[in-house]
């Protein structure tokens, strides 16, 4: 799931070979991931985003600032 509007364009651009979609998934706010990513943290970090966005405002504030 995607947070910032735009974030899976840019995703699929500048990480093709980890981020990527069928067209099944043209219109829906999410982006499949590859496994084996050369940069787990990011996938990580954007897992933690995607998160967080939908978080209740108890769980925010007990995880902290947005990742």
């Amino acid at each position: 799931m995607m947070g910032m509007p735009g974030e899976k364009e840019v995703l699929l651009e500048t990480d093709p070979d980890t981020f990527w979609q069928t067209r099944h998934y043209e219109d829906w706010h999410a982006v499949l991931v590859r496994f084996g990513s050369d940069d787990p943290g990011r996938v990580a970090n954007i897992i933690r985003r995607a998160w967080w966005d939908r978080a209740k405002k108890a769980q925010r504030q007990a995880f902290g600032e947005r990742p």
